[in-house]
């Protein structure tokens, strides 16, 4: 008689295993998946509706929930051109670099030039040869020219080009290689000894500068089909920056530290050199290292900056692109151009041949192209093909099964238009991030599988990516000394549901988990915001008050409030342990509001936009953003921070913003 009691007990704890096994695994879905069958909870002390159409959200968490917008929303449309293809340059091209050797293209000189005699020059481009400590990244020199021979190695790593016939110049030509180099590869011999590891796994980092993640998906057509479905790279749907521009994004990445840990109003005329990069960690462990960006004007570390003393990478981009900068053809060049080549390409073959040329040598590789697309909503869809393209080239190589690949951007369009709406807002705060590791890796790593897969959905930032960088030096050199920084968790590890802005690090003034609600301008809150808004704007320009004008309100742009996540600040608990869709509310919520406030200033016409916490009576600002192009309108004053800020009194040379 007791057997069948045995056999009864044992069903309902096979049958309770298989529903605790089934809500823990519903708990890790992915929640921008919508579920079948979801018939709404009641909560049992609100009354309100506890299980919402998860896909209408790119991030669903207990921490951070984030709408998911139309890419094509009707308020955006208006800024919206379909540009794609190709970038169209004018000119000619007669010499190439192909594995470091200058080849000819014969066929073309002798249909352009009919059996003249085409001989060609160089000059080498050598990096403030002079050791000049003032402004060393903008300083170069050519050395004395000399033949160049077809068929052979590139003499330099970058030259200028100088094609002859009759003794007239009828061609020129920048040309860049990269050459292993005897010093790099004697270091990286002694430091391999460090590295325990016989697998390293390299590290390459494509960066597109401005692409938000729905920028990304209305513009790379081809390249988002390519990632997802060909290369299968991880999609980050949660990743935020965590700082204004470039310089602060990409810094965490780079070192794990805020910028203000370097840089700040103090030692603005500082160099970069002893930042501690990231890649410094790897170079000490046998890795051969490259820096390379296509604008030198808004480089990360140049823009109204000092830049690097010394080359802070083995392969260093800059001096070649300073040397363009400096020739009449570049500014007679089309745009988007480099006479017959566009210029986001020759960016992506200096990459190319860096890749080709290390064969199996270990390396970190960072590219960042920024020209094209930098404040440009619609050009971003004419680097869809090079994206493309040099991804494709990436994996043909064969260098997914043996590297990182990192493809992303570091946030979205900062002004114009789109910006001024709420969803360009949002966007310009969620970039693009995309991330693949070789199959055996994972496969030997299934842990750190699993929770890249799960941290796709969860709230991520660029201190993240250097945790990572952190963790994966740690795999390769089994050295553990290094210092961690407060500020991220590696996404080898599992990111809390529970990770909020606040615990992610991001100021309120970047955080998208936010519903906010519009109220009118007229509101007499929405003019209290804006007046303490300007009142700091105006405070900030006090001790130029000679130069400056006080600025005056124009008009309200926009305001919208919130309360921070209500389902994060009023969470009691789970009704049934494990399933995530079961939550208890209770009424706590406590006084804490939000607003985030555009305004138009005069004179001038500077759009500000900030957000203000009101807790207990009392409201605190975050940073300010000038949203607008402000051309000169500062220059009368030298501290380039304070320029956005400043409508120079004598402003009757001043060129306004259109």
């Amino acid at each position: 008689m007791k057997k069948p009691a045995v056999k009864t007990t044992a069903y309902l704890l096979c049958a309770l295993g298989i529903v605790y096994s089934v809500l823990y695994y519903l708990s890790y879905l992915p929640f921008n998946t919508p579920l079948k069958n979801t018939a709404p909870l009641e909560s049992k002390i609100t009354g309100i509706n506890l299980v919402p159409e998860f896909q209408k959200f790119v991030l669903f968490t207990q921490g951070c929930k984030v709408p998911k917008y139309d890419p094509f929303d009707k308020t955006i449309l208006e800024y919206y051109k379909n540009i794609s293809g190709d970038i169209e340059c004018s000119g000619k091209r007669y010499l190439n670099i192909v594995n470091n050797k200058v080849i000819l293209d014969n066929t073309q000189v002798q249909k352009d030039f009919k059996g003249k005699k085409f001989v060609c020059t160089y000059r080498s481009i050598l990096r403030n040869p002079k050791n000049d400590t003032s402004r060393a990244d903008n300083k170069f020199e050519y050395s004395k020219e000399k033949l160049l021979k077809f068929g052979e190695d590139l003499p330099s790593e970058f030259v200028k080009a100088f094609c002859r016939t009759n003794s007239t110049v009828v061609y020129e030509e920048f040309l860049a290689s990269t050459p292993l180099k005897p010093q790099v590869e004697e270091r990286c011999e002694k430091s391999s000894s460090k590295r325990l590891t016989k697998t390293p796994l390299n590290i390459i980092v494509v960066g597109i500068d401005s692409i938000s993640k729905l920028n990304f998906e209305r513009h790379f057509k081809r390249t988002a089909e390519f990632v997802r479905n060909n290369l299968k790279m991880f999609e980050f749907h949660g990743y935020m920056k965590v700082a204004d521009n470039t310089f602060p994004n990409l810094t965490p990445m780079l070192t794990g530290h805020f910028i203000k840990h370097y840089y700040t109003s103090k030692n603005k005329d500082r160099y970069f050199d002893d930042l501690d990069f990231i890649w410094k960690n790897f170079s000490v462990i046998g890795y051969r290292t490259l820096l390379a960006e296509d604008a030198p004007d808004m480089a990360t570390y140049n823009y109204v900056k000092n830049g690097f003393q010394f080359p802070p990478t083995d392969y260093f981009f800059r001096p070649l692109t300073i040397a363009i900068e400096d020739t009449p053809w570049h500014k007679r060049s089309k745009v988007d151009c480099l006479q017959a080549k566009p210029e986001i390409k020759v960016l992506f073959d200096y990459l190319r041949s860096f890749l080709s040329a290390m064969e199996s040598r270990p390396y970190f590789a960072f590219t960042w192209a920024a020209r094209l697309t930098h404040g440009k909503l619609n050009k971003a869809g004419l680097a869809d093909k090079p994206a493309f393209e040099l991804l494709s080239d990436i994996k043909n190589m064969g260098l997914l099964n043996k590297s990182m690949l990192i493809f992303m951007s570091d946030h979205g369009i900062r002004f114009g238009g789109i910006r001024k709406t709420y969803i360009g807002k949002v966007e310009e705060r969620m970039p693009f991030l995309f991330i693949s590791f070789p199959p055996w890796f994972l496969q030997t790593y299934p842990k750190v599988a699993q929770n890249l897969e799960l941290n796709q959905f969860r709230l991520t930032t660029p201190f993240d990516i250097h945790e990572t960088f952190v963790d994966l030096y740690q795999m390769m050199s089994n050295d553990y000394s290094y210092n961690p920084t407060p500020y991220g968790i590696s996404l080898f590890k599992k990111i809390s549901v529970e990770r909020n802005c606040n615990s992610a690090f991001i100021l309120p003034h970047w955080c998208v988990c936010h519903d906010y609600h519009k109220i009118p301008s007229k509101d007499e809150s929405s003019r209290k915001v804006a007046n303490i808004l300007l009142e700091a704007v105006n405070n900030i320009t006090q001790p130029y008050r000679d130069s400056c004008a006080e600025l005056k309100l124009s008009s309200i742009i926009d305001v919208r409030v919130s309360k921070p996540i209500k389902e994060m600040l009023t969470y009691s608990e789970l009704e049934r342990a494990g399933d995530e869709k079961s939550v208890v509310f209770d009424d706590s919520i406590g006084s804490h509001l939000e607003y985030q406030v555009t305004l138009q200033a005069k004179p001038g016409g500077a759009e500000f936009e900030s957000t203000l916490q009101y807790i207990k009576d009392t409201f605190k600002l975050a940073d300010i953003s000038r949203i607008n192009k402000y051309g000169n309108q500062g220059d009368c004053i030298n501290d380039s921070e304070m320029r956005k800020y400043c409508f120079c009194l004598k402003s009757g040379n001043v060129t306004l913003p259109s």
